[in-house]
């Protein structure tokens, strides 16, 4: 049997709020970075598999997503934490919908 290795796609790294990614999740994973090690969450989209870093905020909120699962990651824009008044990049995380919760 031959074995072809698999690499990472390309990460997504949005720039205007609003921009995101959506797709179905592939798995949970890591690198190592210049930093340390850097949690990440590879992506099944319409044009291949996105990485997308995880920082401590989008972490909680894809807690609880499976490898299969759809995702739709909207990037949210620079905020500012009032009580650290430091900047984070702050998104918005969606799971689709159950049938019985779609409103009409």
């Amino acid at each position: 049997m031959a074995w072809q290795k698999v690499n990472r796609g390309s990460f997504w790294i949005p720039e205007q709020v609003g921009e995101s990614i959506e797709g179905k999740v592939v798995a949970f994973g890591e690198i190592d970075t210049q930093y340390g090690k850097l949690p990440v969450l590879d992506i099944e989209t319409k044009t291949g598999v996105m990485g997308v870093s995880l920082s401590a905020g989008l972490i909680g909120q894809v807690n609880g997503f499976e490898a299969g699962d759809p995702i739709r990651i909207e990037y949210q824009g620079i905020k500012k934490n009032e009580k650290t008044k430091r900047s984070f990049k702050a998104f918005d995380v969606y799971r689709q919908a159950a049938e019985s919760q779609v409103p009409f």
